[in-house]
């Protein structure tokens, strides 16, 4: 019968430990890198959230939120410019 294993496992039973801490301390590496990189990332995030906090301030959307809706602008509506374009068939309903 003929099967492929790309890898074979060796014999001798110390060597087949030693293949198996390594590559224990191989997956306990790669998840330890993966959290500190998501810690980092997230840390960077969060400091960049806090910047963007204590530069802008209240200004923008958070000052209009007290104010009175005036009769252009009534909260829940976006205004804006369209074109109501003709279906694929041709007829424009």
């Amino acid at each position: 019968m003929l099967y492929f294993r790309p890898f074979a496992v060796p014999r001798h039973p110390l060597l087949r430990l030693a293949l198996a801490a390594l590559g224990i301390a191989l997956m306990f590496f790669v998840l330890m890198f993966g959290l500190v990189i998501g810690a980092v990332l997230m840390g960077l995030g969060a400091l960049a959230w806090l910047i963007r906090q204590f530069t802008h301030g209240s200004s923008g959307a958070r000052a209009s939120v007290g104010a009175a809706p005036s009769s252009a602008a009534t909260p829940g509506v976006i205004e804006g410019e369209y074109v109501v374009l003709p279906k694929r068939d041709g007829n424009a309903d």
